[in-house]
């Protein structure tokens, strides 16, 4: 449903572009055209058919068909594209046939839909005979009654050896794919199975560090103020001896003790602060308690509302519904791709995920 309510904007954008060119400017009519061109190739075993889309039509303007064990039929084609120069730069598609596409359907927590992409990147090592660097893949999300529940996707892919040889043609003519999807009777628009490049370097500063750091100022927070009570108390008590022994006078008796009541106020003040949010030590024992024991937490890192944990599962892609369902918790998601253990079998994750003051439950 969403690629077809795509396709159906597509085709109303084509028709206000198209409309619009004919009262803008020759010149800027002449960009729009220059738009619509592309490059199509069709690849088999065997041969590999180019063909020129100088406008949004049915048919090509210009089609060379290459062997690609045929070096004659490649300079043919590189004598073309260096007369036209322009071809070089346009958009180019390959376009595969579906029977060349393995497909299959995978189902997920909703939980994991903010982070999609990565969770099947990592399952594509179990769900396939082959490993998530050894193919090209997309995935198209199903419609399903229980949505909110629960995703099905299906997945494509393409193992990249099956191209080797056409990447090898292409290099040869200097050619840079765009996209590549899938056609025949059982196409898919809007697949598009070149990878996304999208790494996140994090530099997070060591977890011991932030923890320490952290333990020291709660102990600040809670020993400064008790000293000062306990500082005080000893006075007044002190004072109150002499005061029975007629050593002082009622004046400083009475100074000392609205100090003391001060400083009361203010160990009430920072105890009610405290009730109001939950301690690293809560969170991680919470932690413990929802997680199975086929998973470790080897960092863990509470700041500004949102909790990160890094470390390893037999099965990292339910951790994001376990926590999801937690009232302490929401919208967790990967905050890198998951990676695989080889030496134990098991997955490397890093998640990041809100946490819920005690106010708000």
């Amino acid at each position: 449903m969403k690629i077809l309510l795509l396709d159906k904007f597509d085709n109303f954008l084509q028709w206000w572009a198209d409309g619009l060119a004919q009262i803008v400017p020759t010149s800027w009519g002449s960009r729009h055209k220059q738009l619509k061109q592309h490059l199509l190739l069709h690849y088999n075993e065997k041969e590999l058919l180019i063909e020129h889309f100088a406008q949004v039509a049915d048919e090509a303007t210009t089609r060379h068909l290459i062997s690609t064990y045929d070096e004659s039929d490649k300079k043919n084609v590189q004598e073309w594209l260096a007369k036209s120069p322009e071809l070089s730069t346009l958009p180019t598609i390959l376009r595969l046939q579906s029977d060349r596409i393995l497909v299959k359907r995978l189902r997920y927590p909703a939980a994991a839909r903010a982070d999609l992409r990565n969770v099947i990147s990592y399952d594509i090592n179990r769900q396939t005979p082959f490993s998530r660097e050894d193919v090209y893949f997309d995935f198209e999300e199903i419609a399903t009654k229980d949505a909110s529940a629960h995703i099905e996707v299906d997945l494509f892919l393409i193992p990249k050896k099956e191209l080797e040889p056409l990447e090898s043609t292409i290099k040869a003519l200097e050619l840079r794919l765009t996209a590549i999807d899938i056609s025949g009777p059982t196409s898919v628009s809007g697949v598009n199975l070149l990878p996304i490049q999208s790494e996140k370097k994090c530099n997070q500063p060591p977890y011991r560090i932030w923890f320490g750091l952290f333990i020291l100022w709660l102990s600040l927070i809670t020993l400064i103020p008790v000293k000062l009570i306990l500082d005080s108390n000893a006075t007044i008590i002190h004072l109150e001896q002499q005061q029975k022994n007629g050593i002082t006078t009622i004046q400083p008796l009475k100074e000392l003790r609205d100090r003391y009541a001060k400083h009361v106020n203010k160990s009430k003040f920072l105890n009610h602060l405290r009730s109001k949010h939950i301690g690293a030590l809560d969170l991680l024992g919470e932690i413990t308690n929802l997680l199975s024991d086929n998973t470790w937490i080897r960092r863990f890192e509470f700041k500004n509302g949102t909790l990160r944990l890094q470390g390893e599962s037999t099965n990292a892609s339910e951790i994001l519904g376990i926590l999801d369902g937690s009232p302490r918790f929401s919208s967790p998601t990967f905050s890198s791709p998951v990676t695989r253990n080889n030496s134990n079998g098991s997955d490397r994750f890093k998640i990041a995920v809100s946490v819920t003051p005690n106010s708000d439950l």
